[in-house]
């Protein structure tokens, strides 16, 4: 009777051992599905944001520009932009040859055009717009790039919100607020916000902007400041010259 006793506790043992090995797989089988699920998810967003792009052939539009920093009096700045597929795109503001790449809403493009990993990162409302949250990693280590976060609206699929932090070039918060304009988004207002090392700004970007000797610069190393771009008067997909850049 005993013998039995034992003999029954060792089965029960041996099957208990299987069932948690076999609960462990189908753990491990549930978990790759919800990762790989979430991946399908998250390059289906990615693929309608990129799309979106796809659909702006060309656009020249008026552009003014306000660039915040607290040791440079910078008077605003208007002039045109010119874009053209793929990635030719021109600033003329007299006085004013620099702009931040993300001003133009192209750098969206540019980083979703890399080989990257994509990360879905659950969802959030901004305002009252539903977003999906994405992270994006470069996966060429040479990239300066070392991770993206995306705030995507969830119905009409426009990065509404980017965090970019970078290894070299500091870090940038852009938030981008876009104009229906014959059924195609484009940006109507970009708030870049950047920290980046401390740095003399060029010629080329100050034009006729002047220190404020009154004012000192950052302590900590860093450049910190905000630039806004308001678009205006867009004219889409009518076949912009090339002879625009080459000028």
């Amino acid at each position: 009777m005993c013998s039995l006793g034992v003999n029954l506790t060792i089965n029960f043992k041996k099957k208990m051992k299987k069932s948690k090995k076999i609960i462990s797989y189908i753990s491990i089988i549930f978990c790759m599905f919800i990762f790989t699920f979430n991946a399908s998810i998250s390059l289906e967003i990615i693929e309608k944001v990129k799309d979106n792009f796809k659909n702006i052939k060309d656009f020249q539009a008026d552009m003014n520009l306000k660039i915040d920093i607290s040791y440079l009096n910078a008077p605003e700045k208007s002039g045109k932009i010119y874009f053209k597929q793929p990635n030719r795109t021109k600033i003329d503001i007299d006085g004013f040859s620099m702009l931040p790449k993300q001003g133009t809403g192209n750098f969206i493009n540019e980083i979703l055009s890399k080989d990257i990993t994509i990360i879905e990162n659950g969802t959030e409302n901004l305002g009252n717009v539903s977003t999906t949250k994405v992270k994006i990693i470069p996966n060429n280590p040479s990239e300066d790039i070392a991770i993206a976060t995306m705030w995507i609206d969830s119905k009409n699929f426009n990065v509404l919100k980017s965090e970019i932090i970078t290894k070299k070039s500091g870090s940038y918060t852009v938030i981008i607020d876009y104009k229906l304009i014959n059924n195609i988004y484009l940006p109507g207002e970009v708030k870049i916000k950047f920290s980046v090392p401390e740095f003399s700004l060029p010629k080329t970007m100050t034009g006729d902007f002047k220190d404020d000797k009154s004012k000192s610069k950052s302590k900590d190393g860093k450049t910190e400041g905000l630039v806004v771009i308001n678009y205006t008067n867009y004219i889409v997909n009518k076949g912009l010259n090339d002879n625009v850049f080459n000028k």
